[in-house]
Formats: structure tokens, C-alpha cells, sequence
């Protein structure tokens, strides 16, 4: 367990006897079992906390998600961003981009937007729009006290909008930092912008093509009756059968047409979408060290090393899913490079585990790799799965350079979190002999070694694709000085 070179670093301390003669002749119960009544207490407040975070990842208790869209229309290919995707991932990103989230008055953001697909007028009335800068919204002369506003609440401000965030373009183009209300201008723009989208049917681009696939409102293409008798479908009967049985048909004859539309492939990201593996792998893995470090006994040590485990089954499952459904390695942005360092982690701490015949590594990776992925959440950065910018694709020694260097970032994520548990209890508790501080440090040293190895190694990676793209193995350049 973690603290298993020294067993008695949070030992809790011995009641003293109550003053109290109701309990005088109450036993104090034993050490161990103050133990797994305080592990049960913390297993249980983390259990009230990750269900809070899964009824607000996944929607339960929403009467309206589970049954306002079928799943074929949730699975309908759209071409969204480049990438041919689901309705359900589209409306995902589409959501998130306008309102912040990816629920809108209890609704899914699926039904959301295929709400404005059957009803394109209403995109414009739905206070949709997020806006928080306080500055921006009294020049603008909004409420200040709302969040969310429409697009024709906000069209008395588009001059203003539109002027501010031709000032940063501006100042962007001369490589100088634009100010504070010139960004959210910017970003409110670009919402607005994709409302206005929605409402014109642009976005709902649902029709193969080659190259770029065309609007399902487009009247001009021969599929446009077609799709309108899904819509109409759908609008009379629900989400009831003859919803699911015209979506079933529609999608059938886009695969039939497009090879990117393929059952499996929208499948599998469908299958993404709803398992949430991500957020199941930071809660075992906080379940796992809560055990680790507060239980007693070989059970309890096999019991948290079992949920750490877990833990990185669902952890790794949700990388490979981003990979197939991708067909790239998943470091393409910050998002990706965060969890993937995370898994790196883990993988190390399983392998410093076995090597050194001790779970130290596992319990406190997985609290470091459990706190990285909730900061990630937590991040205004963007989780969707979206494909690879044009300069970066089809590059044998990038994919390898980029999964070295964070790999490395990952053993050195697992160093850091060595380095506090040996301070704490070395240098803060001072419960270590010499031996459990010398066994400590030892670890943590081969751990920097590895980490040391593996950034040395990708950076001569890095000099190698920079000679194939740019002619030169090295230039001095910011990240190649530091």
C-alpha cells in the first residue's frame, strides 16, 4: 500500500477515555478498526462526490435526455470540422462552443440540436449564447445579472462585437496580446456566429458529398426531401418509432453512399460518448489510493490495488477508443497530451510497483494521476474528438516524438508525486527510519533516471523530424533552449 514502508505513518491516535460516565465503561475500539470505519467514510464522501459528477457528465436524472432523441439520429453522420461524426459528438462540441456545457435546461445537447434542426427559427430566440464578462456586458447593456442570452438579445451589440474583435485580429496579425473584452468579443463573436449557422441549417451538413458534404436544408440537392421526412418523422411522433425507423433509413442509405459513414466507426464513438471512460478512471483511481493509504491488512491491499487497476482498464479503454475512432495517436492537443501523460503514468507506477515489490508508485500515481484528469476537466481546453491539423498529419517521427516526450512527462508526473510522499512523511512526519527514507529515495531517483532517459531521447526525436521538415537538426529556438 502506500504507505507500506512504514504501516504506521496515519495511524489514528488512541481516543483518550471520555470524561463522560454514560461511556465510561464503552471500549475504545481497536486501531485497525478506526482505520477501515475512516476509510469507509472517505470511500463514502467520494462516492457522494463522483455520483454528483456523474449525474452532471452523463445526465441522469433528466426525464427529457434518455428518451427526446432515438438512438439513430444520435448516431446520423455529420460533417463536422473536418471529420465526417456522430450527431451526438457534433451537438456535443456545438453545445459546449455556444453555451459552456454540454446540457441545456435538462435537455442533451443531441436534443438540443436537432430541436433547432426540426424548428430553425427558434435558434435565434434560445438564450443559448454564454456571456460572463462583466465589462462586455455593460457596454453591450445586457443583464448583467444572466449568463446566457440569445442571438437577437444580443444584435443591438453586433456592431461593438464585431469592432472589438476585428481589434484583436488586428493585434494578433502584429503579434501583440489583444486586451481582456477585445478576447471575449472575439470568442462571443464566434458563438454568435454559430448560431447564426444553426439557424441558417449551414452547420447541419448531413448529405455526402465529395470533399465537403452539403446541407440537409440545401433544396438545390436531390436528398433534401429526404431528409426533410426524417425531420417531419420525428417531429410528429417523438422520439417513437417512426422516428427511429426514418433515421434508420436515412442512415442506411448515407452509408450505403459514404465509406465514412461507417456503422462500426460511429458505433464505436457513440460507445465513447456514453461510457464516459475518463471519468470512471479518475474515480477508482481515488477510490484505489483512499484504500491504499488508510486500509489495513493484505484484503484491503488487494482490494485498492484491484480498483487502481480498474481504474486504468477504463483509462486505457478511452485512449483506444480515441484512437480508432480517430485513426491517431491521442496527443494531437492539450486535452489529449494530458491524459495520455496520465496514462504513462500509471503504466510506470505499475512497473516501478512490480520491479521494487511495493504499491508506493501506485498509490500515490494514482492521486496525482486522478488530480491531473479532474484539472483537465476542469480546463477551459477542448475534449472533442476532432482530427489532426493538415501540417501535423502523416508523420512517422512526430507521432514517435511527441509520444516520447510525453511519456516522459508522465514518469516525471510520477517522480513528483514520490518526491511529496517522501517529504511528507521523511521531513513533515518524520515517521521514517533511515532505511524507509534511504528505500524512498532510491526509488525516486530511478524514477527521474527513466523520466531523464525518455525526454533525452525525444528531444532527439524532435531534432530528427525538425531536420526532415525544416532542413536543420537544431536552431535554438525557444523549446530547443529550454
Amino acid at each position: 500500500m502506500l504507505l507500506h514502508a512504514e504501516p504506521t505513518a496515519l495511524r489514528l491516535r488512541q481516543v483518550a477515555p471520555s470524561p463522560c460516565p454514560a461511556a465510561a465503561g464503552t471500549p475504545l475500539p481497536s486501531r485497525s478498526v478506526a482505520k477501515h470505519v475512516y476509510s469507509l467514510l472517505l470511500i463514502a464522501c467520494l462516492g457522494v462526490f463522483a455520483s454528483s459528477q456523474v449525474r452532471a457528465e452523463i445526465g441522469q436524472g433528466s426525464t427529457k435526455t434518455s428518451v427526446e432523441v432515438p438512438r439513430e439520429v444520435r448516431g446520423m453522420a455529420i460533417q463536422h470540422n473536418g471529420r465526417v461524426k456522430s450527431f451526438e459528438s457534433f451537438s456535443r462540441q456545438t453545445l459546449r462552443l455556444i453555451a459552456g456545457k454540454e446540457k441545456w435546461e435538462k435537455r442533451s445537447a443531441a436534443g438540443v440540436l436537432w430541436g433547432i434542426a426540426q424548428d430553425r427559427s427558434a435558434a435565434a430566440r434560445m438564450p443559448l449564447i454564454r456571456l460572463d464578462f462583466l465589462k462586455l456586458k455593460k457596454l453591450l447593456g445586457v443583464d448583467t445579472t444572466r449568463h446566457h442570452f440569445s442571438r437577437d438579445e444580443l444584435a443591438g451589440g453586433f456592431p461593438v462585437i464585431l469592432e472589438l474583435a476585428r481589434s484583436a485580429q488586428a493585434k494578433r496579425d502584429q503579434d501583440e496580446r489583444p486586451s481582456a473584452i477585445e478576447q471575449k468579443a472575439a470568442q462571443l463573436l464566434g458563438r454568435i456566429h454559430t448560431v447564426e449557422t444553426l439557424a441558417s441549417g449551414g452547420a447541419f451538413a448531413v448529405i455526402p458529398a465529395q470533399g465537403a458534404w452539403v446541407s440537409g436544408f440545401d433544396k438545390k440537392n436531390s436528398s433534401f426531401k429526404a431528409f426533410a421526412g426524417v425531420l417531419a418523422a420525428c417531429g410528429s411522433a417523438g422520439a417513437g418509432s417512426p422516428c427511429a425507423e426514418a433515421a434508420h433509413k436515412w442512415n442506411s442509405a448515407v452509408r450505403a453512399t459514404s465509406p465514412q459513414a461507417a456503422e462500426a466507426k460511429i458505433n464505436e464513438e457513440l460507445f465513447y460518448l456514453m461510457v464516459h471512460p475518463f471519468l470512471w478512471s479518475w474515480i477508482l483511481y481515488i477510490a484505489g489510493f483512499v484504500i491504499l493509504a488508510f486500509a489495513s491488512g493484505s484484503a484491503a491491499r488487494n482490494f485498492g490495488l484491484a480498483f487502481v487497476g480498474a481504474g486504468w482498464v477504463f483509462h486505457t479503454l478511452g485512449l483506444v477508443l480515441r484512437v480508432i475512432v480517430l485513426d491517431r495517436p491521442p496527443v494531437s492537443n492539450m486535452y489529449e497530451s494530458m491524459i495520455f501523460m496520465n496514462w504513462a503514468l500509471m503504466l510506470f507506477a505499475f512497473v516501478f510497483a512490480g520491479i521494487r515489490r511495493t504499491s508506493a508508485p501506485l498509490g500515490a500515481g494514482s492521486l496525482i494521476s486522478a488530480l491531473v484528469m479532474i484539472y483537465a476537466n476542469l480546463l477551459p481546453i477542448d475534449p472533442a474528438l476532432d482530427v489532426l491539423v493538415p501540417v501535423l498529419r502523416s508523420n512517422y517521427w512526430l507521432t514517435v516524438h511527441v509520444l516520447t516526450i510525453v511519456s516522459s512527462y508522465g514518469a516525471f508526473g510520477l517522480a513528483m508525486a514520490l518526491g511529496h510522499r517522501h517529504l511528507i512523511f521523511d521531513r513533515i512526519l518524520k515517521r521514517w527510519t533511515a532505511v524507509d527514507a534511504d528505500a524512498s529515495a532510491r526509488l525516486l531517483l530511478r524514477v527521474i533516471e527513466f523520466g531523464a532517459i525518455l525526454i533525452g531521447t525525444g528531444t532527439v526525436l524532435g531534432g530528427i523530424w525538425a531536420n526532415e521538415s525544416w532542413g536543420r537538426f537544431w536552431g535554438w529556438d525557444p523549446k530547443e533552449t529550454w
